[in-house]
């Protein structure tokens, strides 16, 4: 996803758009295939729909037999609602670190809405990823929660983040954050945050690269955007 100037975050939550290869494997940033789209209208209402196949090349692993269909309705520039479903075969070095997910299905189902009105904005996404593998451990649901009001250039702004993976890997993450259009194309942002990480004590790690030292962490960020 990119952020610039036209979502209130410093970074997409990380409960859906993790880069991390730990994370919840919920999105694909692009794929190699083919694309076939439609779109439509209805009085205020706007359709689409995108049924895409192909495969998706991952650092050590490349899921083939990738097939999906996205569908989308959109209301007089207020809301907006998407819906995907895809599915593949994770391909990795049989005798590689990731050789349990070798030839195994990858199915992800998404659901967003996102809404304009007046100066309220607000933004859910949900996404439910299984891995046929034996005990499951790449399973994972996630979502997030955005609400904010625009006072004038202000937007203040609140997201509630949850990820759970069915290894007891998970993180609860709650962020306020303010975004002051200082022009059309400049955006300045900060956030604070809370992340709490799921069973430290046993070793779980979320989305860091290690155990943090405590189960709860402070991240506090400041960003300026320009778009040129």
């Amino acid at each position: 996803m990119d952020i610039g100037i036209t979502y209130p975050w410093i970074k997409p939550p990380v409960a859906i758009y993790s880069e991390s290869f730990g994370g919840p494997q919920a999105t694909r940033e692009a794929y190699t295939g083919v694309s076939l789209l439609w779109d439509g209208n209805h009085g205020d209402w706007t359709y689409g729909t995108d049924l895409f196949a192909g495969q998706v090349n991952l650092t050590g692993m490349t899921i083939t037999g990738l097939a999906g269909l996205t569908g989308r309705a959109g209301w007089n520039d207020v809301i907006t609602l998407q819906a995907t479903y895809y599915s593949g075969e994770m391909k990795t070095d049989p005798a590689g670190a990731l050789a349990i997910l070798n030839n195994n299905t990858h199915d992800a189902v998404l659901f967003g809405a996102k809404a304009d009105w007046h100066n309220l904005v607000a933004y859910y996404e949900w996404a439910d990823v299984e891995m046929d593998v034996t005990g499951r451990p790449g399973d994972s649901e996630s979502w997030y929660a955005t609400l904010g009001y625009r006072f004038g250039a202000w937007l203040p702004h609140v997201t509630v983040q949850n990820w759970e993976r069915s290894n007891l890997n998970g993180h609860d993450i709650t962020t306020i954050g303010v975004a002051y259009t200082l022009a059309p194309s400049i955006v300045i942002k900060a956030e604070t945050g809370k992340i709490k990480t799921d069973n430290v004590a046993t070793g779980e790690s979320g989305l860091f690269d290690s155990t943090p030292g405590d189960d709860s962490t402070r991240l506090s960020s400041v960003a300026v955007d320009l778009v040129f």
